[in-house]
């Protein structure tokens, strides 16, 4: 009986002894899981391993080893709970910092988009701020009326307007000396010699009275016409210098804007890797981001480039040193762009009295009219006035005077060609004439149409698509941050965002040199620039 109890004793602690042992497998099994799964199956295991203990302790209560093993298992749980719960924890802790950094970096991204915008708003405003004392537009332009090119044609029309004067006066005169010897040579015996041997003369061409007038005529509106060249090379000039300066404003905004935009979205991109690495965006956001600043970086270097060749060319077009072009020069738009409906009919009007090759176009016409009439004279005579003195043979030496004319006789060497020539440069003045005054309603359309295209778009991306795209910006920046929206929207934001700023100058800058354009098709220059040009 004794050995019967002992055995049932035995049997019942091995019994017990295993589901001692079930338990720790499971409870330490349950860790290893909720270590890698989340919170709440965690405690979901955990009520599942406190029931199958519980419904163990009470099928064994009726004894005191029951009791014991009972309350060994109940600790070991416990103990087992206690540690999930705190492992629990620290992942929810961890969870819960990098929230928290997370909305912190998402709180910085707002912030700098916030004062990104702002930032926008002002330069779209104001302008780009003034910087020191730096060469203006207007002190560009006068170098650039001084340079070598413009010295040049204002030589050769100068030069060109003594042969005025040259062809409205007559020929030279011819003074002539002459010896005679009537007595001859090998025989001097034959012969008187009464008085001298030497006679004095003064001969003077007098072309017929019309031919100086209008060869003085031609050469009048040769200069004339060579003038009003003169007039269109300075306003080209000026044209050239104020595109340069326009598209050099315009590189340095778009290298600063670039410049700024690309420290922002390197920011963004940040906060996207931030999110990718606690699985809140997918690998393809930070690469496209990566993608893009490359091609920010690209069009960084081009425009560099493109700065340094309008420098270059300003350099050029001033003949001043590059260095002092690039340390004093820093251009700046206008501040504020004065629009008005212009009359197509009045600019026309304008420029037809004030556009210098219209005007050149006008002489060289007159000039071949007169061309024309002089090449007819050809058939006219030239008359000559003659004074002598001096050897008379048997008579003493006496002053003598004559008059006579010449007349050609062969038309066909030189009159008649001369006549075809000038009807074919009359017949090409008059073309030229018309298609200049039509390129020039050409261009005056094309520009009045090109300034208000350019200053809607500029008006529009101002007022309208900027405004649209930082909204559109911020919209999606909120809605990343609470998870509602994918990197893509917000990058895709930030690029129209990028555009618009660009567009606004890039209109701008194309409205102001299309306005340059129409000043100079007009063809009017201001007093102060034509006191540069003719002040050598």
């Amino acid at each position: 009986m004794l050995f019967i109890s002992i055995l049932a004793i035995i049997l019942l602690f091995i019994t017990f002894y295993s589901v001692n042992s079930n338990a720790n497998s499971n409870a330490t099994s349950n860790y290893n899981y909720n270590h890698n799964a989340n919170a709440n199956d965690n405690v979901n295991d955990n009520d599942t391993i406190l029931t199958s203990a519980y419904n163990s302790r009470n099928s064994n209560s009726n004894t005191n080893t029951n009791i014991n093993i009972k309350t060994n298992i109940s600790n070991n749980i416990t103990s087992d709970i206690n540690n999930n719960i705190h492992n629990i924890n620290n992942i929810k802790k961890v969870n819960t910092s990098r929230k928290i950094n997370t909305n912190i970096n998402n709180m910085l991204l707002k912030r700098k988009i916030d004062s990104a915008i702002k930032k926008i708003k002002k330069i779209v405003k104001n302008g780009k701020n003034k910087t020191a004392k730096t060469v203006t537009l207007k002190e560009l332009i006068k170098f650039a009326l001084e340079n070598p090119k413009i010295n040049s044609a204002l030589n050769k029309i100068k030069g060109y307007k003594q042969n005025i004067k040259i062809n409205e006066s007559l020929p030279e005169p011819v003074l002539g000396f002459t010896f005679n010897n009537a007595n001859g040579f090998n025989n001097p015996e034959i012969g008187t010699i009464l008085g001298s041997n030497y006679t004095y003369s003064l001969n003077q061409e007098i072309p017929f009275p019309t031919k100086l007038f209008l060869k003085s005529g031609v050469a009048k509106m040769r200069y004339k016409s060579l003038n009003d060249n003169f007039i269109g090379i300075s306003l080209l000039s000026i044209l050239n210098t104020k595109y340069l300066y326009y598209d050099l404003a315009l590189t340095n905004s778009d290298i600063a804007i670039i410049k700024y935009d690309y420290s922002l979205l390197g920011m963004i991109k940040k906060i996207v890797e931030e999110s990718y690495v606690i699985k809140k965006t997918n690998a393809t956001g930070p690469v496209r981001l990566m993608l893009e600043m490359v091609d920010m970086k690209s069009d960084l270097i081009t425009l560099k480039a493109k700065r340094k060749k309008f420098l270059l060319l300003l350099s050029l077009i001033t003949n001043k040193k590059f260095n002092y072009i690039k340390n004093n020069l820093h251009p700046v738009f206008p501040v504020h762009i004065l629009y008005s409906k212009l009359n197509y009919k009045k600019i026309l009007i304008k420029a037809y009295h004030h556009n210098p090759y219209i005007k050149s176009a006008k002489y060289l016409y007159k000039q071949s009219k007169l061309s024309l009439n002089l090449s007819k004279q050809g058939f006219y005579p030239n008359f000559f006035v003659s004074l002598s003195y001096g050897y008379r043979y048997f008579y003493p030496p006496a002053l003598a005077a004559g008059i006579g004319f010449s007349l050609p006789i062969y038309f066909e060497q030189k009159q008649l060609p001369d006549i075809k020539k000038s009807k074919k440069y009359l017949l090409s003045s008059i073309y030229k004439k018309n298609w200049t005054f039509l390129k020039i309603k050409s261009d005056i359309k094309n520009s009045l149409n090109s300034i208000n295209k350019y200053y809607k778009l500029y008006i529009a991306n101002k007022k309208l698509y900027l405004p649209e795209s930082i909204f559109l910006l911020d919209l999606y920046t909120n809605s990343f941050e609470v998870r509602h929206s994918s990197s893509f929207a917000m990058v895709d934001a930030f690029k129209k965002v990028v555009k618009s700023e660009l567009n606004v100058y890039r209109y701008k800058t194309d409205y102001l040199k299309k306005m340059a354009f129409l000043k100079t098709v007009i063809g009017k220059l201001s007093v102060n620039y034509k006191k540069i040009a003719y002040e050598k």
